[in-house]
Order: C-alpha cells, then sequence, then structure tokens
C-alpha cells in the first residue's frame, strides 16, 4: 500500500495499529497518521489546557512516540489533526487520501456497542479501500 493512514488516540490499540501500518506500508510509501478530536473535546482540551501552546503540548504527548517511531524507521509520514466525529471524520479523509486505513479495535461491551458503535466499525462499513482493524 502505498498511502496507508493510521488513526490515533494513544491507546494501546493505536499503538499496535501504527505497528501494522509500518509493516504494510510500501517501499516509497507514506504513513498518514490521523489524530481526531471530536468536538466537544476540543472547547474540553482548550478550558483544561489552556493556551495554544499547552493544546499543542497534549497532542504532542499523543503524537510523539508515533513520529519518533517514523523517524527511527525511516518511514515518511504526515500528520493530520482533525475534529469531528472520528468514524466519519476517518472515513472521509481515508476516501480522499487512503489506499488503505489500519485502526485499533476498541472493544466496546456489547450493549455499548449497540448503542453507541464504534470507530473502526463504523470506518469498515463507510470506506471502500482495505482496513485492518488491529487488536
Amino acid at each position: 500500500m502505498e498511502r496507508v493512514v493510521v488513526a490515533v488516540d494513544g491507546s494501546d490499540h493505536a499503538k499496535r495499529a501504527v505497528k501494522e501500518a509500518t509493516r504494510i506500508v510500501e517501499d516509497g510509501g507514506v504513513i498518514k497518521i490521523v489524530y481526531v478530536l471530536e468536538y466537544g473535546d476540543v472547547q474540553e482540551e482548550a478550558r483544561l489546557v489552556g493556551s495554544p501552546e499547552e493544546i499543542e503540548a497534549r497532542r504532542e504527548e499523543v503524537l510523539g512516540p508515533v513520529i519518533a517511531e517514523m523517524k527511527q524507521l525511516s518511514i515518511p509520514y504526515e500528520v493530520h489533526v482533525l475534529t469531528g466525529d472520528p468514524g466519519e471524520t476517518i472515513a472521509q479523509f481515508v476516501e480522499r487520501q487512503g489506499d488503505a486505513v489500519v485502526i485499533g479495535h476498541r472493544g466496546l461491551s456489547g450493549w455499548k456497542k449497540m448503542m453507541l458503535g464504534s470507530v473502526s466499525e463504523y470506518v469498515l462499513h463507510h470506506v471502500t479501500c482495505p482496513v485492518v482493524i488491529v487488536k
């Protein structure tokens, strides 16, 4: 795959998704790292953290280890920090800019999954390219 999108959120599932993305990207390909903040999270982040510099530092906490791994492996990458509904936002991004997507599985409990669904499940059903869901 030439353009592999990987969704990150700092979770262990997302960390494993990054590892899988590095495995499947073709030589000369690029990994597009996507970090999505829900609309409410952006407001909450601003309230809790404060200045734009502090907000950026918090995002770096999630993105920093991923970027470090890309650099260590000499894999070309792009970082995209987006806002919106995570499932919809990731699916729309993948349809425009990805040949494949790697995303962590959330493992929601039965009733909660029925009520809320999961980001990985939404992406699986709303993109036309290959999807890898990592546990």
